[in-house]
């Protein structure tokens, strides 16, 4: 049983960030490639991409990587956190591992800043690391700019993109890259957390109330997850789990299970262009996986809601625009609602 260590006294996302894999609830596979990865040495790859769904757990995992790259007790997924570089990493005062939101320094300038920073060799630690999170954002021109030091990365520079859309990335820079994927928790893995984070925060929590909020959980990330448990916990324990833990698109899921797609179409055009495609899909799969869990008495529902399930569960859309073939995909899924 992985036990989560609390730190500090901020929010409960934060206190139960893992430091090290065996902190790490889920991503089995992902978890044994990337200690793999670790294990080659000088091998291994300077540049890797983990993407995947919000709130996954990629930003953490790359905090880990950097930290692991510079342990005074040697390179490892299982960093000391004890020696003076995973202190100033924790604390996040480490000068070798700087971390960048790509998404707010889109430019060819802001990317020329830091690929001049590494090719600077006098910095502490055994490694440089640079963690590009929500590598997503940023231009074509900058991407191409980042591209000739993902040729040919300085001694000791290691690079770690971070994004939701790969495939807004260009396929040169992902080419460069050793790719690792995320996905969201399963049902075991969403218990695990809540075991752990309940017993050291509400341990009076009766059974009921955990099945409840297991059930509300299904089909969020780690980190909504946590995000929801913290409000509810600091309301005491006392608010509605339904309310308290209802998702995102969580209205435009019950919309579209009506089968009615005109209103599908008024739901994504009044949220224009804050509409979340993945987020959406991601909750109308979640939709359809209680649906057929519910409805194995009559093989014709659940035939008719694992036809839906089976259009919105494929990987990321590839074209440049998603939302046409989104469109297409939920018109199928009202089609099939409908018996048309």
């Amino acid at each position: 049983m992985i036990e989560l260590v609390s730190r500090g006294d901020k929010a409960i996302n934060e206190r139960y960030r893992p430091m090290k894999f065996s902190e790490v609830i889920g991503c089995e596979k992902t978890k044994a490639a990337l200690a793999n990865w670790m294990g080659q040495g000088e091998k291994r790859s300077k540049a890797v991409l983990l993407y995947g769904n919000s709130g996954g757990g990629k930003s953490t995992i790359s905090r880990i990587l950097a930290m692991g790259l510079n342990c005074e007790t040697g390179d490892s997924v299982e960093p000391c956190l004890e020696c003076s570089s995973c202190k100033a990493a924790m604390s996040g005062e480490a000068m070798h591992i700087s971390e960048y939101n790509m998404s707010a320094l889109t430019g060819k300038d802001d990317a020329e800043e830091i690929v001049k920073s590494m090719g600077n060799t006098c910095f502490t630690g055994r490694n440089r690391v640079y963690i590009l999170d929500e590598a997503q954002g940023m231009s074509t021109s900058a991407q191409n700019l980042l591209l000739k030091t993902l040729e040919n990365p300085p001694k000791g520079v290691y690079c770690i993109l971070c994004t939701t859309n790969p495939e807004k990335l260009l396929k040169t820079v992902k080419s460069r890259c050793e790719q690792f994927e995320f996905k969201n928790p399963t049902t075991n893995d969403i218990k695990v957390l809540l075991a752990n984070v309940v017993k050291q925060e509400m341990p009076e929590m009766n059974i009921e109330q955990r099945k409840e909020i297991l059930d509300a959980c299904l089909g969020l990330s780690y980190r909504e997850i946590l995000m929801k448990l913290d409000k509810f916990i600091k309301g005491g324990g006392t608010d509605s789990i339904s309310e308290a833990f209802q998702a995102n698109y969580f209205d435009f899921a019950k919309i579209v299970m009506t089968g009615d797609y005109n209103n599908v179409l008024q739901y994504i055009e009044n949220l224009g262009d804050d509409f979340d495609i993945e987020a959406s899909r991601r909750m109308l799969r979640v939709f359809f996986c209680n649906q057929i869990k519910y409805s194995l008495k009559s093989m014709e529902l659940a035939k008719k809601y694992s036809l839906a399930f089976k259009i919105l569960d494929k990987g990321f859309y590839t074209d440049p625009n998603p939302m046409p073939s989104y469109k297409v995909d939920l018109f199928d899924v009202c089609c099939i609602i409908k018996g048309v």
